[in-house]
């Protein structure tokens, strides 16, 4: 699957150049052929697994049982919010995102339509009225949604999110993420893309629960407004998984031996 979705991201940022069989053959096996770059023009255009449509919810099958739908929440609407957000968190007004980890959530939620209108209709926070989001949300039927773009901070993780990319994976609890199949090839292979393009090691792959452990856990854990728990979440936080056998499945994914 990874290697697919790699594949095809390839293709699709190298545009109208042609590919001989020497190419792919190359680019299936994994060698230093060409691949997709974080700072190569187009930025979004080049993920998996082909053309993300438009931000109306137009999508792109590649073929390889995935699908990936561009969901953009308005998030520049949301600007002069958010960089009170993260100048009020993390010292930083800044809104680019320079990915130094990759967080997954699940969603307590059924359906992705119900996480979808949480984001866009807000609610009150540390007080305030604002928006979270995510960057990716992966559905039980094995959709990929993008509801942000990857050079753009989301407030999905509290204490990374100037740091992050968030990914969301709809059901209600760490049990009905085990149990659906499809749904965790795709994840695991979304992970997977990620983690190459921005050249991210174990450590920086993370659970939202582990995230919550603060800087024992996570150095870059950062919260410069809560003067009470500055260094780890709150007392009475509950932070939404996965929990330690979806992540030890999803480690072991991604960094076996070969």
């Amino acid at each position: 699957m990874a290697v697919l979705m790699v594949f095809a991201a390839t293709i699709w940022a190298l545009g109208q150049t042609t590919l001989t069989n020497k190419d792919i053959e190359k680019m299936k096996g994994g060698s230093s052929g060409p691949r997709p770059s974080a700072n190569q023009p187009g930025g979004d255009s080049a993920l998996p697994p082909v053309e993300t449509g438009g931000s109306s919810g137009s999508s792109a099958s590649s073929g390889s049982g995935a699908m990936i739908v561009k969901k953009l929440l308005p998030y520049k609407e949301w600007d002069d919010e958010y960089a009170e957000y993260f100048q009020s968190h993390y010292n930083d007004s800044a809104l680019e995102l320079k990915p130094k980890m990759i967080v997954l959530h699940y969603s307590r939620t059924q359906d992705f339509n119900t996480l979808w209108w949480t984001y866009i209709n807000g609610g009150t926070y540390e007080s305030k009225p604002g928006h979270l989001s995510t960057h990716f949300v992966v559905d039980r039927d094995g959709t990929i949604y993008q509801l942000m773009p990857l050079e753009r901070r989301a407030r999905g993780t509290y204490g990374v999110n100037h740091v992050a990319i968030s990914i969301d994976i709809i059901g209600k609890n760490e049990n009905e993420l085990l149990n659906n199949h499809k749904q965790m090839k795709v994840a695991f292979a979304l992970v997977k893309w990620l983690a190459r393009r921005y050249k991210l090691g174990s450590a920086a792959i993370l659970a939202h629960s582990e995230v919550a452990q603060g800087k024992s856990l996570v150095p870059d854990y950062t919260d410069y407004a809560d003067k009470k728990s500055p260094n780890k979440y709150p007392p009475g936080s509950e932070p939404r998984g996965p929990g330690k056998s979806y992540m030890f499945k999803l480690r072991y994914y991604l960094y076996e031996p070969r």
